[in-house]
């Protein structure tokens, strides 16, 4: 299985989506067999578990040296290169595009991650018509997705409240679930609970 992550908001160290992301790709690595490729504009490509590969992008000015893809063309034609058999998307722009286009064509499944309330910040800056048509644009983004995960109580509620369209699960370091990947053979087995 190949397991591609496209994302504008990674960045091999520092904020909260690139821990989510250098997390997961060290629990593969070391506890299963998929293949694990990253896309993302602000990475040089690159390296092994995690692969990375750079999309090109023009810079954001204000937000922290993240750059943002030049169209959706060019992510998705790096996708359909990678070939992965599951798409993780971490942003609500052009990434999510890209694995829309990629999941039409060839029927891969996309799965979105609701990182952030968007709207949050958008009303203080641009006014309520603004924070709804937000709204309205995650909502028919989500809702073309095969699964959209949030990484807490928080981000469910914002997404249930029709931020993004549908309520999803919630996922992260609180939730029970096993993570549905064939654990390899030689894998170190956790210890049985204690009785």
């Amino acid at each position: 299985m190949h397991l591609v992550d496209i994302t504008m908001f990674y960045a091999a160290e520092g904020n909260g989506v690139s821990t989510y992301l250098n997390a997961k790709a060290r629990w593969l690595a070391r506890n299963s067999r998929v293949r694990h490729t990253i896309l993302s504009p602000n990475v040089d490509s690159g390296g092994e578990a995690p692969r990375l590969v750079r999309v090109p992008a023009f810079a954001l000015p204000g937000i922290n040296g993240f750059r943002m893809p030049v169209s959706v063309r060019a992510p998705a034609r790096l996708l359909h290169q990678a070939a992965p058999d599951l798409i993780e998307v971490g942003d609500a722009g052009h990434s999510a595009w890209a694995a829309l286009k990629l999941r039409r064509r060839l029927g891969v499944p996309a799965i979105a991650f609701y990182h952030s309330d968007l709207p949050r910040p958008v009303r203080p800056r641009f006014g309520q018509t603004a924070e709804q048509a937000t709204c309205k644009y995650l909502a028919h983004l989500y809702r073309q997705f095969d699964l959209v995960l949030a990484p807490s109580r928080d981000g469910r509620a914002a997404a249930r409240h029709g931020r993004a369209g549908r309520a999803p699960p919630v996922a992260g370091h609180r939730q029970r679930r096993v993570p549905p990947v064939a654990p390899r053979r030689d894998a170190a087995r956790p210890p049985a609970p204690a009785a």
